[in-house]
């Protein structure tokens, strides 16, 4: 066994060092051969696209399928800096949309960063509210959204303090016991869009109120009766106009077509930047199972500014786990779509692009995502996960499978902001997967999950070189690093974990590293774990087999295993070693500083590292 871990691991580094080499490869346009640049500008017009008479974007893309068929090298869409407006999604789903290999087409912002694909509707007209002191309200007719930012800064739906778990009484059709602020609420405006949200473990429920009587609210249907059995407590009452009384809070009228804002201090609404996001999606990639989309490149464009109404409906958003939700009454489970979509495509790059400030997923690479590079990207202040990878069929045809997907150099933080049960970066069902130094932080749930419920094809999957630092701050049942279900060849090496869970909280599964239900045949090698109040190991239940978990640097020698017949036993790492034909060796508590070779794990792990 150890001699076939030691050939895994050198396919490893050569996959990485590849990896590495495409991610530079990929950046200097000027040295591959270019067929044609197509020029582009927020308020370019015509089909010239040419510098000095750049058109839109839709335009270059239209221009571009007509020169794909007869590639002789690359073809450039070159983008302007500045905001672009999205009056639709943008979409590539044409086969004249893919390059001819070696050939791409390439999307690529003019000055890194300057380029916005802006999926948002800029709120001006400003007034200040009488009887509202401190709140003002700007027309917003038709506006049907669930964010609001104010000069790139998120706000918050106008909402209640913090509620105990005495504040409201569950029953069979919502809640009971309204006491003050809400012993009004029948009389308030809007009632239907009045949001209750709670969280159970590491689930997340929102519903809106279907009616009031006294002081019990019923809730919409089929949210109420999918939650019910989960949900225990309300944590928020939001998204009521009586509710706006604090600074940075919002408020959407969508019957009275008014948006009302209470600004934080130094905010100036006459000067303001104030967009609220109106477009699910920005980008969408679609080829066909028969036809996927390939060669195609994005490099430097930030993808901004979007929406997900879903949890507005009926459904409301009932989370089984990592951001899937049940759809309709018969508890349908789908995933949050991303902002930026890709089905049935390969050979695509993201490079050096941001999305931030999106309110479903940041970037899906959905069904039929095969051999995809998100190198050096940022993704900030997501309402759901990051990066999600893969769809929900365990067992699709060979060429639907994900597959060869890397992320690298990349950062993802602040996901998560309104679906607490996110993950920075999820795969559900996954092969030849490589997640590799990256930074991961500042999270309510998961740093890196990887798998999802019933064995699949999953094997070969690489996590390694990552920094996971400041996650599980809300949520429970987390991990830093989190597998479920077998993975035959794959390897957890050479990571930095710290800060997982939250200081002073009861033992509620804070675990650095997590190899939950059935997650078997796994290496665990190499890695520093760096906190004291959790377990730096969790290997959840009597069905995880034939894992080796070796060499890796802690603070406390504090794990859980199946032993002793009883499953999440804990205790030393020791006591684990040979139960269900799990190896536990060789690793070592350094309970201050760090000695040579783990400081040079956390000098290696990390974006830019």
């Amino acid at each position: 066994m150890a001699s076939q871990h030691k050939l895994r691991r050198l396919a490893i580094a050569g996959i990485v060092a590849m990896a590495s080499t495409i991610s530079l490869a990929a950046t200097p346009a000027a040295h591959a051969a270019v067929q044609a640049t197509l020029y582009v500008s927020p308020g370019g017009a015509g089909s010239s696209c040419t510098q000095s008479a750049p058109c839109s974007l839709t335009a270059a893309r239209d221009k571009a399928r007509a020169m794909t068929p007869s590639m002789t090298g690359d073809i450039v869409v070159s983008l302007a800096s500045g905001h672009y407006f999205l009056s639709s999604t943008f979409t590539l789903d044409s086969p004249a949309d893919s390059g001819t290999s070696p050939h791409k087409v390439i999307y690529q912002a003019a000055t890194s960063g300057g380029a916005i694909l802006n999926g948002g509707r800029q709120i001006t007209g400003w007034q200040p509210v009488a009887g509202k002191p401190g709140v003002y309200r700007a027309p917003a007719a038709g506006l049907r959204t669930r964010q609001f930012y104010v000069n790139g800064v998120r706000a918050t739906p106008a909402r209640s303090d913090w509620l105990g778990s005495s504040d409201f009484s569950k029953t069979a059709t919502g809640w009971t016991g309204l006491q003050a602020p809400f012993t009004s609420m029948g009389s308030w405006r809007n009632t239907q869009d009045i949001e209750l949200w709670g969280y159970t473990r590491w689930r997340s429920f929102r519903c809106r109120v279907a009616s009031i009587s006294g002081a019990s609210l019923a809730m919409q249907n089929p949210c109420w009766t999918n939650a019910a059995g989960a949900w225990n407590s309300v944590a928020y009452v939001e998204n009521a106009y009586e509710l706006l009384d604090a600074p940075g809070e919002y408020y959407n009228d969508e019957t009275e077509g008014y948006l009302y804002y209470y600004p934080r201090a130094g905010q100036d609404l006459s000067t303001a930047l104030a967009i609220a996001p109106v477009r699910s999606e920005l980008l969408k990639v679609a080829g066909t199972a028969t036809a996927p989309l390939h060669d195609i490149t994005f490099r430097g464009i930030v993808f901004a500014y979007a929406t997900w109404l879903g949890p507005s409906g009926t459904d409301g958003f009932v989370e089984t786990g990592k951001n899937v939700h049940l759809a309709g009454a018969g508890q349908t489970p789908v995933m949050v779509p991303g902002n930026v979509s890709v089905v049935h495509a390969r050979s695509l790059i993201f490079d050096g692009c941001s999305f931030r400030r999106l309110g479903g997923a940041g970037l899906s690479l959905g069904t039929g995502s095969r051999t995809i590079r998100v190198l050096n990207s940022t993704f900030d202040d997501i309402s759901g996960t990051g990066i999600s990878i893969g769809d929900l069929d365990r067992a699709p045809a060979d060429d639907l499978r994900t597959n060869d997907i890397q992320v690298q150099n990349s950062i993802v933080e602040h996901a998560g902001q309104e679906y607490q049960g996110a993950a920075g970066i999820f795969a559900t069902y996954a092969s030849g997967l490589v997640i590799a130094h990256n930074t991961v932080q500042h999270l309510p749930l998961d740093g890196i999950m990887v798998g999802w419920h019933g064995p699949s094809y999953y094997q070969n999957n690489v996590i390694a070189y990552n920094k996971v630092s400041d996650v599980g701050n809300l949520l429970f049942d987390v991990g830093g690093i989190h597998t479920l279900n077998p993975q035959p060849g794959s390897v957890i090496h050479h990571n930095y974990v710290v800060d997982t869970g939250r200081a002073g909280d009861p033992l509620t599964a804070f675990n650095a590293l997590y190899l939950d239900n059935n997650s078997s045949d796994l290496l665990v090698e190499d890695n520093v774990v760096d906190t004291y109040y959790d377990t730096w190991m969790s290997m959840w239940h009597n069905n995880a087999t034939g894992n080796t978990v070796r060499d890796n640097y802690v603070r406390k020698d504090w794990v859980t295993c199946a032993r002793d017949g009883q499953v999440n036993q804990f205790g030393a790492s020791a006591l684990c070693d040979g139960e269900h034909g799990n190896t536990w060796t060789n690793n070592v508590v350094e309970t201050s500083g760090w000695s040579s070779v783990p400081q040079s794990i956390i000098d290696g792990a990390g974006a830019g590292a």
